[in-house]
């Protein structure tokens, strides 16, 4: 009896180790880099919209995935954000230009992904904006660049906060 559990033990690893391998193959063959586009109108003036995404310390009050943001002392332009998830992530502003564009990127060498967002405003009319997100990024584990190209979306990041902004402007 415990020879046949032990066999069926051994065959259940064999094709989990197998669909896993099969995964990181697939997941091989997505290019590390990347380059993701997002772009959506905001029914706020361009100032009021620049307001709520270059105020750092304001993220979590519009953007529900962040629980907590954190200024790191002696690193001007860096901070921590903290997510639901118990998650955390460093970034930094790269440039701004008010109230037109910014670029931000991870400044968190053990994250699981690199990258840099450059988020552009344009008034499209007194009471519109329109946002466009250029996401620059890098994941170098092959299964979870799997995972984002097939399962989670490489644009969810940005649809999310594009949504959530939309949502939170007040």
């Amino acid at each position: 009896m415990f020879r046949k559990q032990l066999i069926l033990l051994g065959i259940l690893s064999g094709i989990l180790l197998a669909i896993l391998g099969t995964l990181a193959l697939i997941g091989g063959s997505i290019p590390e880099k990347h380059q993701v586009i997002s772009s959506d109108i905001i029914e706020h003036k361009q100032a009021k919209v620049w307001e709520h995404i270059s105020n750092i310390s304001k993220l979590a009050e519009w953007n529900p995935s962040i629980s907590k943001v954190e200024s790191i002392k002696g690193k001007e332009g860096h901070w921590q954000e903290f997510y639901a998830t118990g998650d955390s992530m460093t970034y930094e502003t790269v440039s701004l230009k008010p109230p037109f564009e910014m670029v931000r990127q991870i400044a968190d060498d053990k994250a699981p992904f690199q990258g840099r967002w450059t988020i552009s405003l344009k008034a499209l009319s007194p009471e519109q904006t329109e946002i466009t997100i250029i996401e620059d990024g890098s994941i170098e584990n092959p299964f979870l660049r799997f995972m984002v190209h097939h399962f989670i979306g490489p644009d969810k990041f940005q649809r999310s906060y594009i949504d959530s902004l939309k949502a939170g402007i007040k």
